[in-house]
């Protein structure tokens, strides 16, 4: 198959079995599902002319592994700057897309492809609700962290949370 369509087989699924040894001396059967890396035009040219269906699709970008050490180190750089406070999270979370984005270790569908509405749905909610603040919640002193600082529809949520965390203050509960 590579010399005549340059496609490789790099695995084929055969009666609940993975086979990945000697690939070049089986005969492929009715039933078997192949493992095949090649040109999208490749695989569908050699899909029409031996009848078969094509199940999944070739990825439209290739994976390179070089692009692992780009993400590895710009995640490790966000987590290791917001641990020591450099910069907020956010800022940091929108910079490192970025660099994600502009070294194309992601691509833009497909990082748009992974967002589900329902789960920013939920986040957006409880920012809502529970307001930003630099703080957090619970009256810990400082800027942004008692009720008038907060989001209107933060308000009652405080009246909840502030009488609580100061019984489990004065009990030492935690």
């Amino acid at each position: 198959m590579r010399r005549r369509f340059g496609v490789s087989t790099l695995a084929i699924h055969r009666h609940n079995q993975n086979v990945a040894q000697n690939l070049h001396s089986l005969t492929i059967t009715l039933g078997d599902t192949l493992l095949l890396e090649g040109a999208a035009e490749d695989i569908k040219r050699l899909a029409q002319e031996f009848a078969v269906a094509v199940i999944s699709q070739p990825a439209e970008h290739p994976v390179l592994r070089c692009h692992a050490s780009i993400a590895f180190v710009t995640i490790l750089g966000l987590v290791l700057m917001a641990g020591f406070g450099l910069a907020p999270l956010f800022v940091l979370s929108l910079v490192a897309a970025e660099i994600l984005l502009v070294t194309r270790t992601i691509y833009a569908e497909e990082a748009f492809a992974f967002v589900q509405g329902r789960l920013l749905v939920l986040i957006l909610s409880m920012l809502a609700i529970y307001g930003v603040t630099p703080c957090g919640r619970g009256g810990t002193g400082g800027r942004g962290s008692g009720p008038r600082d907060r989001r209107p529809l933060a308000i009652p949520v405080d009246l909840v949370l502030f009488p609580t965390d100061h019984v489990a203050h004065r009990t030492g509960v935690k």
